[in-house]
């Protein structure tokens, strides 16, 4: 059989372990509060993600609404110089058909 260890390395040895869970717990109480406060940090942070989707949303939407104009502005200038062709076309042809009948026209007027 084994002797049994003195009272004195008994105490000593309950006092260690006391101190090794004041200390444990000291750590403990610490990383509770670093967490809290990460997880505030992380909460703060998904909402500043959240502010800028809004913000990346509404500058989309306002560059598909840039680009959708942009397009309707070509498409109108395109028609702007296809009637303007036309016009021109239209106006050689009225004055060159205007000095063909003219003396002609002039004639059948007389008459």
């Amino acid at each position: 059989m084994r002797p049994l260890p003195h009272p004195a390395m008994l105490e000593e040895e309950l006092e260690m372990q006391r101190a090794e869970i004041r200390t444990l717990l000291a750590d403990n109480r610490r990383l509770v509060e670093y967490r809290m406060m990460l997880q505030l940090e992380v909460g703060a942070a998904k909402e500043e993600i959240h502010r800028m989707n809004v913000g990346f949303s509404d500058i989309r939407a306002e560059e598909e609404m840039q680009s959708r104009e942009l397009y309707e502005v070509q498409k109108l200038t395109s028609v702007r110089k296809e009637l303007t062709t036309k016009v021109q076309t239209l106006t050689q042809d009225l004055a060159r058909l205007q000095s063909d009948n003219g003396p002609a026209s002039l004639t059948s007027d007389r008459l």
